[in-house]
């Protein structure tokens, strides 16, 4: 019978029990084992913010960046690469939060070393695809709160609003379907 963990906070546990510098190869055996067990896919983000910052880039770049984000959670700090099709999809799904959430807010976004006001054009899928970018993405606590309620989507509306599309999708599965893609 394979092994089940039911939340984040069991595999954050065996992490604690784990010294970061001693140990650094087993804590990553351990996240790399325990990863597609958990059931509870909302505790992961939390079990990398127990990571050593060596661990957690060690962890994204095993798994992937679009396979850590979690809408969620987002509120978190990046650092991504927008000539990689995964963080680019990262960027534009944190621009579509920022504009169906009022109160949360990209800051400190640095787009090539240098401070950046992300343009409004960004929200309809002009991200670049060069250059790299990092911010913190924050909520205020009445967004938290509507977002553990009822998700960061609002699936009371019949159809997306278009600024929720991610036009960075289809170039991603794309590359796993023989046929092409069929709308």
């Amino acid at each position: 019978m394979p092994l089940t963990l039911g939340a984040g906070a069991q595999v954050s546990s065996l992490l604690a029990r784990l010294a970061p510098v001693k140990q650094h190869k087993c804590r990553l055996q351990v996240i790399f084992a325990c990863w597609s067990r958990v059931v509870d896919y909302h505790g992961l983000p939390n079990v990398l913010k127990t990571l050593t910052s060596s661990e957690r880039k060690e962890v994204v770049r095993a798994f992937g960046v679009v396979n850590i984000f979690d809408e969620l959670l987002a509120a978190d700090y990046y650092d991504l690469d927008l000539s990689d099709v995964g963080d680019r999809f990262v960027m534009q799904e944190l621009v579509h939060l920022k504009c169906k959430e009022p109160s949360s807010a990209l800051v400190r976004v640095c787009y090539e070393g240098k401070e950046f006001e992300v343009p409004e054009e960004w929200a309809e899928g002009e991200v670049p695809r060069k250059g790299r970018i990092s911010c913190f993405f924050t909520r205020t606590q009445a967004v938290l709160q509507k977002v553990f309620e009822q998700g960061a989507v609002d699936h009371t509306q019949k159809k997306p609003a278009p600024s929720s599309l991610s036009s960075y999708s289809l170039d991603f599965l794309e590359d796993f379907y023989e046929g092409g893609i069929c709308s």
